[in-house]
């Protein structure tokens, strides 16, 4: 939790240098036409770019690591469950109907909650 607050963060502070840079470049255009200094504020702008959707790779790396980990702690309790419902004598169906929809759905409550 600390840690994606820390991503979008970071994210937050590497867009505004962005924003910033080409608010400037906007304004000063006809100095940077006539000064013939395009390629170094095209550089620098895509610098500052790549500073900031390398924050971003890094947000969707770690929300792309935490679903499949929870999609793989899931597919244990299914396993689990569905094990318990084969080799167990549970005679209500409605009961083991119950366990398996609770099992099938814990993955959606914990995205939920999280």
């Amino acid at each position: 939790m600390n840690a994606n607050r820390e991503i979008v963060r970071l994210k937050i502070i590497t867009r505004s240098p962005v924003v910033a840079f080409f608010t400037e470049s906007m304004q000063g255009l006809p100095s940077i036409r006539s000064y013939e200094v395009r390629q170094q504020f095209f550089d620098k702008f895509i610098f500052k770019m790549d500073e900031n959707k390398t924050n971003q790779v890094s947000n969707l790396a770690m929300q792309l690591f935490f679903t499949q980990m929870l999609c793989f702690l899931s597919l244990i309790i299914n396993i689990c469950t569905i094990t318990v419902c084969l080799f167990t004598d549970f005679s209500n169906a409605s009961k083991t109907g119950l366990l398996l929809a609770y099992a099938f759905m814990i993955d959606n409550d914990v995205k939920s909650y999280v």
